[in-house]
């Protein structure tokens, strides 16, 4: 009896194909074409999987990169004449197939138009000047190379075409990668910072403990510079961004740059401080004692989203926030995995300290990157306290290869901050993810004070607990420190994600109701695909729910991708006795269920138990396919916990890896069917 054979595919946004049975081939539109005899661009596929043995054993036998991953199981690459089956003998679980790689034409979704603005990204040996000189002489004009290779990322080309001609003749080009369109840029236009704290407006919890964000730096990129002129920035010494500036470490490009009332009312929602009332004006930021740098917006277009959080990383920004958003489907429909998307994953994959978020668009918009990225914060609104409980702004996913977004929700109605062209003005601007955006923000940043002055995991100031957390940490903690938006239907749901953020839930202070646990693990000492960590967690007799949440920052997909996921984990835990297995993202009733099967779709996993019975529960992290490196991932436990068993509770030692897996269908959540597809499966190599 033949077995049948299991059909992969290649996947991309606009299609699907088999390469087993389909071949595609760019047209003749008369532009430049691969050379007769020359070296080429492929598509290897695998059967499965790669193990963290075939990943090493490809690199040093067969030249591979293994860096440009390809759904499903695919690697984009360069081959030498002759050498197309250089792969084929002796890899692991074998070969599928391999395709000659061409960037379809890039389809028009607005309005039609003879001029478009496009992004040409190359494979990340090309050289660019060749190629741009290529795209001239197709009739390109405005061609703009951005080179992100020295920052981890892909050479690029900015390009404007005037004939769809153009684009299938540049898309003939051997080094071109993918072709994008330029998407539309929409900006997303307290007692915020106390609600996102403790849930009551007047209650800083977090404050109160001596964390306002000394010593952290936030990045904002908008649509101006921010008014250093404001009270909120200024510095009565030398009012030059700099480095011994009190407030700005730097304003890029800020030449012939209009200021915006958006810009300097975010950047005091996330930062501002009155410099007459230190730490004392009624309407400062979340994170008032931290530091800013700032951007333009168009800065983006005109480059790229990677050198921009490059740019404020390299200044010490740690923390992103982005209160606008790409139009990538248009309205009303879920957002694509664009390039600036890629670009978002591929910044916080290298820089794993680093955190990005983006707003979820205005009510009746869309969503859209950089809070739709993989490893981003997608932000939503609600209303100020004490109606918080509802949603005031946003949109719903989810993305529309099914990933769960928004992320959270954060205050973001009857906010007052910080007005342009003002000494030291304020004024009140209607609900908008624009201004919830900048608050989470800023609570990440009191997180992340948190961790790097010692308080996990005594709840005090201990300098000698003291690390630097990763951004999946970071994100994995404001996610634990959620709870269920009692006024909207279901959870978690697509428009208030995993929930409103209660901090004060998930960072203890001595005599809190609710005790944590984290377990921060980078890349260098990750997963591979059938690897399994195991920790274990003792639960003390109490009314606490157990609320456990896996987040990893997942490896850049390939844009215009229809399913970015690159490496997939699992979370598993279970219950004392061994009896009861939660799995990851199935819930039933706000809570986790039983008898689900693994999410392959979403690099957030969370478990929640109302009601935990007290004893050892086990908690596993599962490589199900890492398809490029090792990956890292972060874990929070919060509940009825006893004290920590380790001097910071930090690098626990996992108890065990096993070899392999059992293949396992994937179901969708219960509660939110559109996200995890039913017909799935998943199994290591």
């Amino acid at each position: 009896m033949t077995t049948p054979r299991r059909i992969l595919q290649i996947r991309f946004a606009a299609l699907s194909f088999d390469p087993l049975t389909e071949r595609v081939v760019s047209p003749d539109t008369g532009g430049s074409q691969a050379v007769a005899g020359a070296a080429e661009r492929v598509v290897v596929q695998f059967h499965a999987p790669l193990t963290r043995r075939d990943q090493e054993r490809l690199k040093s036998e067969y030249g591979l990169a293994l860096r440009d991953y390809v759904p499903d199981y695919a690697d984009a690459r360069e081959t030498a004449p002759g050498s197309a089956d250089a792969c084929d003998g002796g890899v692991p679980r074998g070969v599928q197939d391999r395709a000659r790689h061409r960037p379809a034409g890039v389809p028009d979704r607005r309005a039609p138009r003879h001029e478009r603005s496009l992004d040409q990204v190359l494979f990340r040996d090309a050289d660019p000047e060749p190629v741009a000189k290529a795209i001239e002489a197709i009739a390109a004009r405005k061609v703009v190379i951005v080179d992100d290779r020295r920052v981890g990322g892909a050479p690029k080309i900015n390009v404007i075409v005037e004939s769809p001609l153009a684009v299938q003749a540049i898309a003939a080009l051997r080094d071109v990668k993918l072709i994008e369109e330029v998407p539309e840029a929409l900006d997303d236009n307290s007692g915020a910072a106390g609600t996102n704290q403790s849930g009551v407006a007047t209650a800083q919890s977090i404050w109160s403990q001596g964390l306002h964000g000394e010593g952290q730096i936030i990045g904002m990129i908008d649509r101006s510079p921010l008014d250093i002129a404001h009270c909120f920035f200024l510095d009565s010494v030398d009012n030059t961004p700099g480095p011994a500036h009190r407030k700005v470490l730097q304003i890029r490009n800020d030449s012939n740059q209009t200021l915006a009332e958006h810009s300097t009312f975010v950047a005091g929602c996330a930062a501002g401080d009155d410099i007459n009332n230190p730490g004392g004006h009624v309407r400062r930021g979340g994170a008032w004692a931290a530091r800013l740098v700032s951007g333009p917006k168009q800065d983006v277009f005109d480059g790229s989203m990677l050198s921009e959080l490059s740019k404020a990383a390299s200044i010490g920004a740690t923390i992103h926030t982005n209160s606008w958003h790409d139009d990538t489907n248009g309205k009303g429909k879920p957002a694509k995995y664009n390039q600036h998307a890629a670009d978002v994953d591929e910044f916080t994959w290298n820089n794993e300290d680093h955190l990005v978020l983006g707003s979820a668009g205005n009510t009746g918009e869309q969503q859209g990157p950089p809070g739709t990225a993989k490893n981003a914060i997608c932000v939503c609104a609600a209303l100020a306290d004490p109606n918080e409980m509802s949603i005031g702004d946003g949109n719903p996913g989810p993305t529309i290869d099914g990933r769960l977004k928004p992320d959270l929700t954060g205050v973001g109605c009857g906010i007052m901050s910080s007005a342009v062209n003002t000494a030291c003005g304020v004024f009140a601007r209607g609900c908008a993810t624009s201004w919830a955006t900048p608050h989470i923000a800023a609570t990440a940043t009191l997180a992340r004070q948190y961790y790097t002055e010692g308080f996990y995991p005594t709840g005090t100031r201990q300098p000698h607990h003291a690390f630097t957390p990763t951004g999946a940490l970071l994100k994995a903690t404001l996610i634990n420190g959620t709870i269920d938006m009692t006024n909207q239907a279901g959870y978690p749901s697509d428009l208030e994600g995993w929930g409103i953020i209660r901090l004060q839930n998930v960072l203890p202070f001595p005599n809190s109701a609710r005790a944590t646990r984290v377990w921060d693990t980078r890349h260098v000492d990750g997963l591979g695909t059938g690897d399994v960590h195991e920790h274990h967690l003792d639960v003390m007799p109490g009314a606490q729910p157990l609320r456990v949440t896996l987040v990893w920052s997942d490896a850049p997909g390939a844009a215009n991708s229809s399913t970015p996921q690159v490496n997939d984990l699992n979370l598993e835990v279970v219950a004392p006795g061994g009896a009861t297995t939660f799995l990851g993202n199935d819930f039933a009733n706000g809570a986790s269920t039983t008898g689900g099967a693994a999410d392959s779709v979403n690099n957030v996993e969370m478990v929640l138990v109302n009601s935990p019975a007290p004893g050892d529960w086990i908690i596993r992290v599962v490589g199900a396919a890492v398809n490029v490196g090792r990956q890292g991932y972060a874990l929070v436990a919060s509940g009825d916990l006893p004290a920590a068993p380790v001097s910071t509770g930090v690098q626990d030692t996992p108890s065990s890896a096993y070899a392999s897996l059992t293949s396992q269908s994937i179901r969708r959540c219960r509660t939110c069917r559109r996200r995890w597809p039913r017909s799935a499966t998943t199994s290591t190599a």
